[in-house]
């Protein structure tokens, strides 16, 4: 289950074995496995820092 779509969401695995999204997260749990934990930045937070560079290299 895990091993082949490890990216795969818990919504998206309770769905293929039609149960709850938290007997997926507590199964995981019992078995040792966390989520992924993906770092990302927002548009704006992007845009906050291209503009704050864009600033120190006019200095």
């Amino acid at each position: 289950m895990f091993r082949e779509n490890p990216d795969a969401r818990l919504i998206d695995r309770a769905k293929k074995f039609n149960v709850g999204i938290n007997t997926i997260f507590y199964a995981l749990k019992k078995m040792n496995i966390t989520r992924k934990k993906k770092n990302f930045v927002t548009k704006k937070e992007r845009q906050k820092k291209e503009l704050n560079i864009a600033k120190d290299s006019e200095n």
